[in-house]
């Protein structure tokens, strides 16, 4: 999911020139054309903030939803949804001629709901502040594992060990999310250059396939519990 992230993130910065992912570009945005006097790009990085937010919002209401059904798939109906929007950026964005040019500003809206909805599926999952939509955060938890294992490289811990497993797999853990992520980028913003929009669409397959079988799980449950209900 790191990687689809990094690849969302770099169709918006090629696709509209904006960054998408996380708070901290929109909030730049709206400092920078307040004190330009841009009130247009000051609305659209307001717009951004509420778009992410109201995405993670969106996921933490799907999972309640699917929580109180006992559904096993919490954290699918977001996916689902991601990959349908995911599905409409591309198809738009490939018509893009009969579209005008407020395309831009909605389908920067729309990727940083994309993302807020990831954003709050990665935390539910890993039941952690972790994000895979942007890597701030990341790269410093990254950094602080590092300097553990380099401040301390002869101390033993106390079960006698140079570092326990949980260090190493959050070492591990880090690193390949900041990796996925970095190396989305770079898929993301070479398959933009092209094929254009329908980059979208692989992107939206693969959260389909991260969805399907809990998806499929649960449809399996619902048809033997119709068919007892019906004996």
């Amino acid at each position: 999911m790191a990687f689809t992230a990094g690849a969302i993130n770099a169709c918006g910065l090629v696709a509209v020139q904006r960054y998408v992912s996380g708070l901290s570009g929109p909030n730049a945005q709206v400092t920078e054309a307040l004190a330009s006097e841009h009130s247009a790009w000051a609305f659209l990085g307001v717009g951004l903030i509420v778009a992410f937010v109201c995405g993670a919002a969106t996921t933490g209401a799907l999972v309640a939803r699917a929580q109180r059904l006992h559904l096993q798939a919490e954290s699918s109906h977001p996916l689902v949804l991601e990959a349908a929007l995911l599905l409409a950026f591309g198809l738009a964005g490939a018509n893009l001629d009969a579209l005008g040019p407020w395309f831009g500003p909605v389908a920067a809206v729309l990727l940083s709901y994309v993302l807020g909805l990831q954003n709050a599926v990665v935390s539910h999952i890993a039941q952690t502040e972790i994000t895979t939509t942007h890597i701030t955060g990341v790269v410093t938890e990254l950094g602080a594992e590092l300097a553990r294992w380099f401040v301390k490289p002869n101390a033993k811990t106390k079960q006698g060990a140079m570092h326990s497993g949980s260090d190493v797999q959050r070492l591990a853990l880090y690193a390949s999310v900041a990796g996925l992520f970095v190396g989305g980028m770079g898929v993301g913003a070479v398959a933009f250059d092209l094929v254009g929009y329908l980059v979208a669409l692989p992107l939206a397959a693969v959260l389909l396939v991260l969805a399907a079988p809990a998806m499929l799980q649960d449809l399996q449950a619902m048809e033997t519990a119709s068919r007892q209900d019906g004996r």
